[in-house]
């Protein structure tokens, strides 16, 4: 097995970014790229990998350190374990810029991009495939790469096929990349392609499923074995476990054994995605020349990463309270992952012909109905609890602390701070019970879809407790504040007055302790663009507090003093 320690350097350069260190580094050694052909595990040579950086001048800064033809050619025109030379590594990369300059300056031919690999795919087919639709039309404008039959002109019968008889035009259609065939769509960005919004999954059902695409740029090496058996790399078992700092200290001693497959041919990638183990994923995941690959891995079930998000077997239940929270966790989950898919990859079929999207919906039918119980139940008990508040606050606002003037029907104390101090917490009070009713018959009332589950209901779920606890804590302010307002003046009931002022924030006290936990989780659950409102309600609340505990101190401080 090939050392890959002697290429570590350079490796790490690529993996950072660091374009402008390779020509420091080869530079040391005029022959690298000859000497040390394959630097990763995908047995990629120094101009493979740097076709990767969406620009020319790294590929051109190595070329320029090659000085004999025959040297070029060979680096250039070497297969990697993908079966791509470089110029099909630059246009799956959607890299124009490095096919100009290889096929501009003559590093490949006319005649050359006419050549096709092992799975018989051409420069041009790789490039419809992936949707680089500048590449594709960079090199169908150069000599031969048209032919002229019945008085119309066509692809050359080369670019048209590959060995498995699936046209250009049918691997374009299965990438979504429905610009390529017509070559009308400017967009160079296979990632931009729309898919299947949510609320319309439910339909996907009735419709006839895609065929298959298969897969042509995995990996064929074999992973490690020892004595015929299959040997699980430690950088897998670290992800496995979710061991996070060993997973950094192996990528930082071995970079290159991000790209090793297990016996199941599943990559990081893969286990990552099974286990939820997230930190991995995201530390994978900045490595962005290496998930460009890892995320086109299939395993031997058929599974793509996507499929691995989809099927809970490894899920342990997560520490979110409620299993409507830990169904949003797997939707935000699954949405994440599927936004760094190519799009047409969405569409795979494992070998029980599902895609990822049918197998989350299989394997989460259980998990769906416990959150829709759940949430039912939470809602049903919580505007429960809203009403009861509501009636007893509304009730409050026409019993007026103090009593009012038989003379012109004003409230007697109107004029203390305390009383306005009653009114506004009486109202906010209200208000509050109020929208929280609302909320919770609005939950009651939804169709509890799976789509409901990301974003819908627990945002409306997380409003409503926030309200309900707002109207539990005013409401005891208000109750406060009319104790204060009646037994001040009396200067033998101090005590009395500090036990009640006391007694009155322990049910606030106790709700906040118990549900605290669960509240920070409905504050995590809430996504940042909606978050505005939440953060406002948490403003007010501190706000009465303070302005309770001032008012509750100055009436201790006064009774001391009278004492």
């Amino acid at each position: 097995m090939f050392d890959f320690s002697s290429v570590k350097e350079p490796y790490q350069a690529v993996m950072d970014g660091r374009w402008e260190d390779l020509e420091e580094i080869f530079g040391n050694d005029e022959g690298f790229s000859i000497s040390y052909p394959i630097m990763t595990v995908a047995e990629d040579n120094a101009f493979h990998i740097a076709v990767h950086s969406k620009s020319e001048q790294p590929l051109k800064q190595l070329l320029e350190r090659l000085n004999h033809d025959q040297m070029r050619k060979e680096a250039v025109h070497t297969f990697n374990a993908y079966e791509n030379t470089v110029i099909q590594e630059a246009a799956i990369n959607h890299n124009i810029a490095a096919v100009k300059l290889l096929v501009g300056e003559g590093h490949v031919t006319d005649e050359q991009l006419l050549e096709r690999n092992k799975s018989g795919q051409t420069p041009l087919f790789k490039a419809a495939a992936f949707g680089s639709t500048k590449v594709v039309k960079y090199l169908a404008s150069r000599p031969n790469q048209m032919i002229t039959t019945s008085d119309k002109q066509q692809l050359h019968n080369n670019h048209r096929t590959r060995k498995d008889t699936t046209s250009i035009l049918h691997a374009a259609v299965q990438g979504e990349h429905f610009g390529i065939p017509t070559g009308n769509d400017e967009n160079d960005d296979a990632d931009n392609i729309d898919d299947n919004s949510e609320d319309d999954q439910d339909d996907s059902d009735n419709q006839n499923p895609p065929p298959q695409w298969k897969n042509h740029d995995q990996l064929k090496e074999i992973p490690i074995k020892e004595d015929n058996k299959p040997v699980e790399t430690p950088l897998l078992a670290a992800t496995k476990t979710g061991v996070i700092k060993i997973v950094k200290e192996i990528l930082k001693m071995h970079p290159q054994a991000v790209e090793h497959v297990s016996h199941k041919r599943q990559n990081i990638l893969h286990v990552a995605a099974s286990y939820r183990r997230r930190e991995v994923f995201d530390l994978v995941k900045q490595m962005q020349m290496q998930t460009s690959r890892l995320i086109l891995g299939i395993d031997e079930d058929g599974y793509t990463v996507l499929h691995h998000v989809a099927d809970n077997k490894n899920y342990t239940g997560g520490t979110s309270p409620g299993p409507a929270y830990q169904l949003q966790k797997e939707l935000e989950w699954f949405k994440s992952v599927e936004e760094i898919m190519p799009s047409y990859f969405t569409q795979h079929h494992d070998k029980n012909n599902k895609t990822a999207k049918e197998l989350f919906k299989e394997k989460h039918a259980i998990q769906l109905k416990e959150a829709q119980q759940w949430i039912k139940e939470t809602s049903q008990s919580c505007s429960g609890v809203a009403v009861l508040v509501s009636t007893v606050v509304f009730a409050a606002a026409f019993t007026v602390p103090g009593g009012t003037n038989d003379d012109n029907g004003l409230p007697i104390l109107i004029h203390s701070p305390y009383f306005m101090f009653f009114t506004v917490t009486d109202v906010v009070s209200l208000s509050c019970s109020l929208t929280a009713v609302v909320i919770f018959l609005s939950i009651l009332t939804s169709p509890f879809q799976l789509h409901n589950f990301r974003i819908t209901l627990p945002r409306r779920l997380t409003l409503g407790f926030a309200l309900l606890f707002m109207s539990v804590a005013t409401t005891m302010l208000a109750f406060t504040s009319t104790v204060i307002l009646i037994i001040r003046s009396d200067q033998h009931r101090q005590w009395t007055l500090t036990l009640i002022c006391c007694a009155a924030f322990v049910p606030v006290s106790v709700l906040a302790l118990t549900h605290f936990p669960l509240f920070v989780s409905f504050i995590k659950a809430w996504n940042y663009p909606c978050s505005s409102l939440l953060r406002i309600l948490t403003f007010l609340g501190k706000l009465v507090f303070q302005r309770g505990l001032q008012s509750f101190s100055q009436i201790s401080s006064q009774l001391s003093l009278s004492r």
